[in-house]
């Protein structure tokens, strides 16, 4: 088999209690998609940048370590799907993506994440193009939230194109299995490490459906 991860050292305790998680998330996801359309943005040919940089001294509002791996996961499994497999694994990868937006390491982050997946009509994504759309929307949301530049549609396809699947699989779950240096997020770390036994599992099953 094609596997991304080995699971010879594999908590099965753990990963058996993670995997019910992630089904129970994903029970949760269908019930609360809601019949109205997801806010877009209007995505223009030339997006002008919501920030800009005229000096050194002038800085981009600072992002968190873990949020371009993230990004660059969605972004690429949105992308190298197989044509021959959307249909089947739309509903798949929304409900992994949905359950990592619960679980990122920012509560503030995972909250707004969740919130916006809930907003979106799983029906109204009909073709790969419209996948793909729907995280560029995402992602430029976040970007004029946060005050970073928006990333213009005509450079998408070129950027995740070009990505390795399997290198951005594993370059995410090492940001994703960070922990944190507060007391206050032993809990969340330890459940983060839970389900991304399961998140591994999921990616080594599934592997076999996406371009490389």
């Amino acid at each position: 088999m094609n596997m991304i991860f080995s699971t010879k050292q594999q908590n099965y305790s753990q990963y058996n209690q993670s995997q019910k998680q992630i089904q129970t998330t994903n029970q949760n996801t269908m019930l609360l998609r809601m019949n109205r359309q997801p806010r877009y943005i209007p995505v223009k040919s030339n997006i002008e940048p919501a920030i800009t940089v005229n000096n050194a001294e002038e800085q981009l509002p600072k992002k968190m370590k873990w949020g371009e791996p993230t990004w660059f996961l969605f972004h690429t499994l949105a992308h190298k799907i197989k044509d021959e497999h959307f249909n089947h694994m739309k509903l798949d990868i929304l409900n992994i993506i949905t359950t990592i937006c619960n679980n990122l390491p920012c509560p503030n982050c995972a909250e707004h994440a969740t919130e916006y997946m809930k907003r979106v009509n799983y029906n109204s994504i009909k073709t790969k193009q419209d996948f793909k759309n729907l995280f560029f929307q995402f992602h430029n949301e976040v970007n004029m939230r946060k005050g970073f530049p928006l990333f213009p549609h005509d450079n998408l396809d070129e950027k995740y194109s070009k990505a390795l699947t399997k290198n951005i699989i594993q370059h995410f779950m090492i940001f994703f299995q960070d922990k944190h240096k507060s007391i206050h997020m032993i809990a969340n770390d330890m459940h983060r490490e839970r389900l991304s036994q399961s998140l591994k599992s999921w990616f080594n099953d599934n592997i076999q459906y996406f371009d490389n």
